[in-house]
């Protein structure tokens, strides 16, 4: 859920009360709940062991928006082990309304702004071009997907869309800016001889989940009360287990920027999230430290017996240099903000305190990309509190 904190600097109408019965409501709708310890597997247990050698306090409840380092068994959101998204817990309840019309596989092109009110959806679905109608549009295509749409619209920095060709709407410099998401490091083990045994003993009675365990634990000097995630998980390989120790900086100084490559909807935009390139290197200190944690947690005695040999040259080295911890940054699959929710345009902001798009009469973004601040958190449900708080301003 991450910290109260990060969702103090949104500047939405939501108290510390209101946004904590969002989060609830929306994990009762996902169907989140806890690893109990006798669920952990032989690997994740080892590894909720090691955070706590390495000095990182046991928790129960990791949930908690006030709450401050510590590590225990993750809430998931997958019973009898599919992960209940978003679909399963708002769409299928009313898919039988007359109201509401299903379009799938479909890809929307652009907005048709004639002046400040967008009148027309135009749609590609296979060889088929579709056009909704409607008075009030709410885009919701996702930190990538939204910003492609509205800078094919004519919705962006003047410069950037004079360039391709594209007729100014509305000039919002921050549209594709400000993209950020949480950067991570992996050190990646083979598993010894004895961890691939007791995985398949617990195989032979369970489903033998990937991911199970989360820890938070704070840099030193870092932004309190935490700053890194640690997210151990096994996967499968041609040559047998490899387990993998992440660390991620939960508060990013780097941005990125999505631009487009042509104003052809199926052409891919160009993303660059400029991963730990703050200029003070502040986000490269958070994940030096995150990852030596990792590596004592290899060492730890919990640990050290189930791990074999390193898989790559990062894994093996004894400290990465900066070149290394930016060349090997993963992608952690929380991207924000290119669309960024603020009072000032001039400033970057895209919508305002509503999701309403500054200049436009009709047209709201409800979605991850305007998060102006990445939480310290998955973003799934932090997505569903924001959209539950404005479609009440909406409706």
């Amino acid at each position: 859920m991450g910290h109260v904190s990060d969702y103090r600097s949104w500047g939405l109408s939501w108290t510390d009360v209101s946004l904590i019965g969002l989060m609830k409501e929306g994990a009762a709708r996902l169907l989140v709940r806890h690893y109990s310890d006798e669920e952990l597997t032989p690997f994740q247990s080892a590894a909720m062991e090691a955070m706590i050698e390495c000095g990182i306090p046991r928790t129960d409840d990791l949930d908690d928006l006030f709450g401050g380092s510590g590590c225990g068994p993750s809430p998931v959101n997958n019973p009898s082990g599919v992960r209940w998204n978003t679909g399963f817990a708002y769409l299928d309840p009313v898919r039988d309304k007359s109201r509401l019309r299903i379009v799938d596989q479909a890809l929307v092109d652009r907005l048709e702004l004639p002046g400040s009110a967008v009148r027309r959806a135009h749609v590609l679905r296979g060889r088929e071009r579709l056009v909704v109608e409607a008075d009030r549009f709410v885009l919701c295509g996702g930190t990538y997907g939204t910003p492609e749409v509205l800078l094919r619209s004519g919705v962006g920095p003047a410069d950037e869309l004079r360039a391709l060709g594209v007729r100014l709407c509305l000039d919002l410099p921050g549209v594709g800016r400000n993209l950020h998401d949480h950067p991570m490091l992996e050190l990646r083990f083979a598993a010894s001889d004895e961890l691939a045994r007791r995985l398949a003993d617990y195989e032979r009675l369970r489903p033998l989940p990937d991911e199970q365990v989360m820890g938070k634990a704070r840099s030193t000097g870092g932004s309190a009360p935490y700053d890194l995630h640690l997210l151990p998980w096994t996967t499968r390989t041609a040559n047998g287990w490899a387990c993998v120790l992440p660390a991620a900086c939960l508060t990013p100084r780097s941005q990125g920027t999505l631009r487009l490559s042509s104003l052809d909807p199926t052409s891919k935009p160009i993303v660059d999230h400029a991963y730990l390139t703050d200029p003070e290197g502040a986000d490269l200190g958070v994940q030096r430290e995150g990852i030596d944690l990792c590596r004592r947690m290899a060492a730890s005695p919990a640990l050290a017996p189930l791990l074999g040999a390193p898989l790559d040259e990062f894994s093996a080295r004894p400290r990465g240099n900066a070149a290394a911890m930016r060349s090997s940054a993963a992608h952690y699959w929380h991207p924000v903000g290119t669309c960024a929710i603020g009072p000032d345009p001039a400033a970057g902001a895209v919508v305002d305190s509503t999701g309403r798009v500054h200049g436009s009469d009709n047209l709201w973004v409800i979605d991850a990309s305007i998060m102006p601040v990445i939480p310290r958190a998955t973003t799934n449900l932090p997505v569903v509190a924001l959209a539950e708080h404005l479609v009440y301003d909406l409706a």
